[in-house]
């Protein structure tokens, strides 16, 4: 790119949407021009910076590393833009329309979403939430290039350019269907390693389960046999019908022991607590309706 050249701001727009979108039609449609027009955009943005920026493929067109890396700055330039212009916008929950792409596990879902939604439906009817499964090899460049807005979970080692909020702990309990031939209120160590159990490792995530299963190699004990789930919520249901037991998240136990057969029991050694956060990009931190956002997730989830 020619160093005296500078792209105007409606280029940098188009790139941001294009990553955003990952479809000419979509980006032209949410930019309010033909599709002509957007394919005349991309076709400059790959002349300036001397990049194909979207490549065809299968699943779509798909961004490159240079252009998620670009519409990232080119969204932190638009808003400084923006605020060049005027003052910060006055933000109406009731007036605004707005849908919210969140990532978290079907876990953190069952736990957060319901109050949040009730907060919405109260104050902001025109917002909704597009929840999505969270995938950590592409977090930082979903929420880099605007894919996808927040995330909630346990996050390992959060990459530099995302900012984090803790917003609640959770503790680690046993569970074992009422009825089960030998735990009997009650959990020996003797018991939980010799009982198969039901693991959970969710699809493409799975720290929980590395969190669940470092504690006990570290405390240097080994369960026995069992089955692996993707997903925390089929758990519970396996459990009220076998003689497995079960590691999980205490708000789990307890929304499900009160429809199924369970029983709730203290882990027979010290397990880690689950420290679920909220987290989101630094592109995205001064957008006054995002804060918004952010602020009514954390006391939601902090109530539950």
């Amino acid at each position: 790119m020619n160093g005296a050249a500078l792209p105007d701001l409606q280029l940098l727009a188009a790139l941001e949407v294009l990553v955003a979108e990952g479809n000419v039609s979509r980006a032209a449609e949410r930019m309010g021009m033909s599709q002509p027009a957007m394919s005349g955009l991309l076709k400059r943005l790959r002349a300036t910076f001397d990049d194909p920026l979207l490549l065809r493929t299968a699943r779509g067109m798909v961004p490159t590393p240079r252009a998620v890396e670009l519409a990232a700055k080119a969204g932190a330039l638009i808003e400084q833009a923006r605020a060049l212009t005027g003052g910060a916008r006055k933000i109406e929950p009731r007036r605004e329309e707005r849908v919210f792409r969140l990532i978290a596990t079907d876990y953190v879902l069952m736990v957060v979403l319901p109050a949040i939604q009730a907060r919405l439906e109260a104050e902001a009817p025109g917002i909704g939430l597009d929840a999505r499964p969270p995938n950590p090899r592409r977090v930082l460049e979903l929420l880099a290039s605007g894919q996808i807005d927040l995330g909630v979970g346990y996050l390992v080692d959060p990459p530099a350019g995302l900012r984090t909020r803790l917003i609640f702990r959770e503790a680690s309990v046993c569970i074992a269907r009422k009825g089960h031939p030998s735990v009997k209120g009650a959990l020996t160590l003797a018991q939980y390693q010799q009982a198969d159990h039901v693991r959970i490792s969710p699809a493409g995530v799975g720290n929980y389960a590395r969190l669940v299963e470092t504690a006990l190699v570290d405390l240097r004990i080994r369960r026995a046999g069992g089955i692996v789930v993707p997903n925390f919520l089929v758990a519970p249901a396996i459990v009220a019908r076998s003689n497995l037991l079960a590691t999980v998240p205490e708000r789990v136990a307890r929304t499900f022991a009160a429809s199924l057969p369970l029983q709730i029991l203290a882990p027979p050694v010290p397990l880690p607590v689950l420290d679920v956060s909220l987290y989101w990009h630094e592109r995205a931190h001064k957008d006054g309706l995002h804060r918004w956002m952010r602020d009514l997730i954390i006391e939601a989830a902090r109530r539950v």
